[in-house]
């Protein structure tokens, strides 16, 4: 398995429509470097936080939805009237329904951990690295 650890985000791309999020990064200690993307797949919700310029991931591991949901209840006590993360008119703020609804609906969720930078989470049904010959090049930016 690939790892990520010490790999710099050099971007991400959210693909709404298709419910997929990429981190585009690279390890740049060592000649060739190595370009890894992060992909997740069937993304239901994420928070990421603190992008800076040159982010540095330290791991990214799965944890069980109800990890995140205690450590964000706030968020998600709050947003709900918004349709997040889930837009069901059963949930409506209720942490353990969504507990169970997550689990029902086999979520699963990733913490992202940087050591320096972007950090967040990603309840998503897949995550997958692959490795990539080239660098991430964004276009139409």
């Amino acid at each position: 398995m690939l790892s990520v650890h010490d790999n710099n985000v050099n971007a991400f791309s959210c693909d709404c429509d298709n419910r997929r999020i990429v981190l585009h990064t690279s390890f740049n200690e060592r000649e060739p470097k190595q370009f890894t993307d992060v992909i997740f797949r069937d993304v239901l919700a994420h928070s990421f936080e603190h992008m800076l310029p040159g982010n540095i991931l330290f791991d990214i591991r799965e944890v069980t939805p109800d990890t995140i949901v205690d450590e964000y209840s706030e968020m998600f006590g709050k947003s709900w009237p918004y349709g997040w993360p889930i837009a069901n008119t059963e949930y409506r703020g209720n942490l353990e329904y969504l507990k169970t609804w997550l689990r029902e609906q086999t979520f699963r969720a990733f913490v992202i951990e940087a050591s320096f930078g972007l950090c967040g989470w990603v309840f998503a049904q897949n995550c997958e690295f692959v490795d990539r010959e080239q660098p991430f090049l964004p276009s139409g930016l």
